[in-house]
């Protein structure tokens, strides 16, 4: 697994009684790597960490034993099929891709300047 720093964000308009303004929603890009035991083939999800959900925008094969002169993305995950969607879903969620995951990634990336500066 592979995660960015802060890499993007998002506005959204706050609701409730204190409705003016907006808040910001800060973004992490995650690569998730699987692989098979001999190590040559896998497959990658690239995901869109939000802090309270992922998305997955990609996922491919890679084929580490080959040469591939241009390595293909792959279709957006949203356009894939519902019960594949699910079952790719509940895969990664199985070993530990979800929600918390989220959260934690958010909380280490905001303090990972003072945790490294300490620790250093």
């Amino acid at each position: 697994m592979e995660a960015t720093m802060f890499d993007g964000f998002m506005s959204v308009l706050r609701t409730g009684l204190d409705a003016s303004g907006s808040d910001v929603r800060l973004h992490i890009s995650l690569l998730v790597n699987i692989s098979k035991a001999d190590g040559n083939d896998e497959i990658e999800f690239l995901c869109s960490v939000w802090s309270n959900r992922i998305e997955i925008q990609n996922l491919y094969m890679l084929r580490r034993n080959k040469v591939i002169p241009k390595t293909y993305m792959g279709p957006s995950f949203g356009s894939l099929k519902y019960d594949f969607q699910t079952a790719v879903k509940e895969f990664l969620r199985v070993r530990g891709i979800y929600g918390e995951l989220c959260f934690f990634l958010h909380e280490y990336m905001m303090n990972k300047d003072r945790i490294e500066l300490i620790n250093g």
